[in-house]
Parts: structure tokens; sequence; C-alpha cells
């Protein structure tokens, strides 16, 4: 797995990698670079699906996981609410990631797997 962005690194990913970690806001970043590791791959003459992409969410864009007070004491959930997280992940989901780097606490994966996976269910 390689992680980064940066134009050597994706000919290496290119060229070496199986997995390609990457993140940050879908538009201005992951869409660029993912279209650059494609092309890098057309030139090496490697199919840009053998490398399996996923997906993290950097603190400088809006991450699944944020404070939330219940009035008693802290906790982490996804979202902030399980809809903002869906739709921060639909159009990763929607050109074909299926790997997200999570760093969640029990109670948030928890809640993860029961409020917004299921929104993916119909995906293969």
């Amino acid at each position: 797995m390689v992680g980064s962005n940066g134009t050597k690194a994706l000919k290496v990913v290119a060229r070496l990698a199986d997995m390609w970690s990457w993140g940050g806001p879908y538009e201005e970043w992951f869409v660029q670079k993912y279209e650059q590791l494609r092309r890098n791959c057309d030139e090496v003459g490697r199919d840009v699906k053998e490398i399996t992409p996923c997906v993290e969410f950097p603190d400088d864009t809006k991450n699944f996981v944020q404070p939330w007070e219940d009035g008693k004491n802290n906790k982490y959930v996804t979202g902030p609410a399980p809809m903002d997280a869906i739709e921060q992940m639909r159009p990763y989901v929607e050109l074909g990631i299926r790997h997200f780097a999570l760093t969640l606490d029990t109670p948030a994966l928890e809640r993860f797997c029961v409020e917004v996976i299921p929104a993916f269910a119909d995906r293969p």
C-alpha cells in the first residue's frame, strides 16, 4: 500500500502497489489524483482495477467522527449524524471505492455498521 498523492508516488503505485490510500475533498483532490493514477497505469500497461483504492478522511475535511455532546459526557459518533456519513461516502462508493480508513471507537463503529453501511447494501 502506498499512501500519497505526489506525482512520483502515483507512478510507483501504478507500477508496484496493490493498494493506494488517499483522501481529501472528493472533487478537488481525489478524482484528479485517481485520474492521474489511471493515466499512469495506462503508461505502464497495467489495469488500474488491479489497485485497490482506500479512502481516508483527513482532519482538514469533514470527518466521519466528530465530537457530540449528549448532555452527560462527550462521545464520538459518526457523521455527526449517519446521513452525513452516508453523503460523505456516496461519491466514493459510486466511483467504485469499497475500502475506507476510519478511526472509530467501539460505540461509533457499532453505530456506523448499523446505520451507515446498510445504505450501500445494494452495491456490489
